[in-house]
């Protein structure tokens, strides 16, 4: 039984938190709310919910493009090479937000995804309760966002995703309404940098 877990994503609770973390310490595989969309979530050192994410968005382990989300900066060089100082300021310019960077991959993140890893999806969202719950678990999550069916608009409720997910996942986080929108894909590994999907994000640069 999947648990329905209201919190408000502004000023998430304490006792709220708690709980998420508990889930989340123990291998589980979570959906929250963010600054785009519904998300699957777990913790990138949890192979167990790595693999449970993969079977949910009926991916291959060894083909898994899961973006991973921080609160923060200090945890980059944990997957992703050292980025030039114009890559550097272009993160900065737009995270905390609703995009998400690829960045050159180190070894670290191979070990995580399992498989050779080139390229990495690099989050920051601007939203409190995603902040907070990386904050308190000390390490990022990774980040797959869903669509209830096949080329449908995404989910903006809980309850909506509730009603397809329950049983699948083991905790579902009702922020209230997310928008339809995913992350802005801006690739910096190529250059020009190369917008690869327009999203929430506007990416001016």
């Amino acid at each position: 039984m999947t648990k329905l877990l209201r919190i408000d994503s502004q000023r998430p609770d304490e006792r709220g938190l708690k709980q998420v973390i508990d889930v989340l310490e123990k291998d589980g595989v979570i959906i929250y709310p963010t600054d785009s969309v519904y998300t699957l979530g777990a913790k990138i050192h949890s192979e167990k919910a790595f693999k449970r994410i993969c079977q949910l968005k009926g991916v291959k382990e060894d083909k898994a493009e899961f973006s991973i989300v921080c609160s923060d900066y200090s945890h980059l060089s944990e997957f992703a090479k050292q980025v030039s100082n114009a890559e550097f300021r272009i993160l900065k310019q737009y995270l905390p937000g609703p995009f998400t960077f690829i960045l050159e991959a180190n070894k670290e993140a191979s070990k995580i995804f399992k498989h050779n890893k080139k390229t990495i999806g690099f989050r920051i969202p601007h939203y409190p309760l995603v902040i907070k719950m990386i904050k308190q678990l000390d390490q990022p999550l990774f980040s797959a966002s869903i669509q209830i069916e096949h080329d449908s608009p995404y989910a903006t409720t809980a309850e909506e995703i509730f009603d397809f997910y329950n049983g699948k996942v083991d905790l579902i986080i009702d922020g209230g309404i997310c928008g339809e929108q995913p992350t802005t894909i801006v690739d910096l590994t190529q250059s020009p940098y190369e917008i690869m999907r327009e999203g929430a994000g506007e990416f001016l640069s």
